[in-house]
């Protein structure tokens, strides 16, 4: 069976991609669903008629080219593994709903997230400059690949970790 692919744009660059693997995305998930339904196979053949016309475009205006490639590496390294909701949900509900209970403590999923470590595939992915990884913060928010962000700020927490303020500003490029 051949892979249903789709096309995003960013600028003024196309980029195709494994339908499957940007499902990652939510947000694209929830375009996908409501514009194009995934195409069902051909009883007979057992494979996808796609036409160039059939293959559905989606602006991603928010996200730069350069930084739209680097997510859809990383959807498509996690096509066939990370659950989609795997670190955003417990019993189908969106856990930043339940970062406290009645007595003022963190809820034990939230907290076991924390503890949980950055996949060592992810830590080499993330091992960019301060102003990609904040793209990719960025990119992974708008585009609403939990995982991702996830994975990306517990980086970002790392890095910050035992700094002082002036460490944390020189290592950022922030402005005072």
């Amino acid at each position: 069976m051949t892979e249903t692919r789709v096309i995003l744009v960013s600028g003024d660059e196309k980029f195709t991609a494994n339908r499957k693997a940007v499902e990652k995305s939510r947000y694209i998930r929830n375009l996908l669903k409501n514009l194009a339904p995934a195409p069902s196979p051909s009883p007979s053949v057992g494979e996808i008629n796609e036409t160039p016309e059939s293959i559905p475009e989606i602006p991603v205006n928010n996200v730069s080219p350069d930084t739209l490639k680097m997510v859809l590496e990383w959807c498509e390294h996690y096509k066939d593994g990370l659950d989609d909701d795997e670190a955003a949900t417990t019993n189908g509900e969106d856990e930043s709903l339940h970062l406290e209970n009645k007595d003022g403590d963190q809820d034990e999923n939230q907290s076991d997230l924390r503890q949980t470590p950055i996949d060592p595939w992810d830590r080499k992915f993330l091992n960019v400059d301060a102003d990609t990884l904040q793209s990719l913060i960025l990119a992974a928010n708008f585009l609403d690949i939990k995982p991702l962000l996830d994975a990306a700020c517990k980086l970002v927490a790392e890095l910050l970790r035992g700094r002082t303020p002036q460490e944390i500003i020189d290592a950022f490029n922030a402005v005072q």
